[in-house]
């Protein structure tokens, strides 16, 4: 693409990126068992707690099951909503302390791979050296590590501009 598309980040896209960001992490297989796993040694522990208690019968029962719904609110659903709720506060901060992501940075892109050029520095990041693209109806990222990544802002591109980003980008 020889022209060049000019883009400039709002807090919101940074809050779009952060959401989906999020949202990978709780659907990948290995977060998922690492969650369960700290809930069932929460689980198990608090059983030992409520047997030394000396909690007999259904006593133990409602008291076990009060623990494993808790539990699993604060290891599963608490996370997530701190993301939906105090997430885009903290984009917010973090957009207006960051001066390179209030700058216009012009992207444009061809075979040889995708090129950033902003008032701090260029860059030419060739289409094998990004690990993979995750997107929502917001943003596009372009990942160079699972952390680290390049984020495009849908309402910049066109259909046809973002169906060849998604065709150049290499596969997962």
């Amino acid at each position: 693409m020889d022209t060049p598309v000019i883009i400039t980040l709002t807090a919101e896209d940074i809050a779009a990126a952060q959401r989906l960001t999020a949202l990978a992490a709780f659907r990948d297989p290995k977060t998922i068992r690492r969650l369960t796993v700290i809930w069932a040694a929460c689980a198990l522990f608090m059983l030992g707690l409520f047997a030394l208690a000396d909690l007999k019968g259904w006593e133990l029962a409602r008291a076990a099951a009060v623990f494993a719904a808790l539990a699993a609110f604060s290891v599963g659903a608490f996370p997530l909503l701190l993301t939906y709720f105090l997430g885009p506060r903290a984009a917010l901060r973090n957009f207006q302390q960051n001066n390179a992501l209030q700058e216009a940075v012009a992207f444009s892109w061809s075979d040889a791979g995708l090129k950033v050029v902003a008032e701090t520095g260029n860059s030419l990041t060739p289409w094998p050296y990004f690990l993979k693209l995750r997107e929502n109806d917001a943003v596009m990222l372009l990942h160079h590590t699972d952390l680290a990544y390049r984020c495009i802002p849908k309402r910049a591109l066109t259909g046809a501009q973002a169906d060849d980003i998604r065709r150049r980008m290499p596969a997962a």
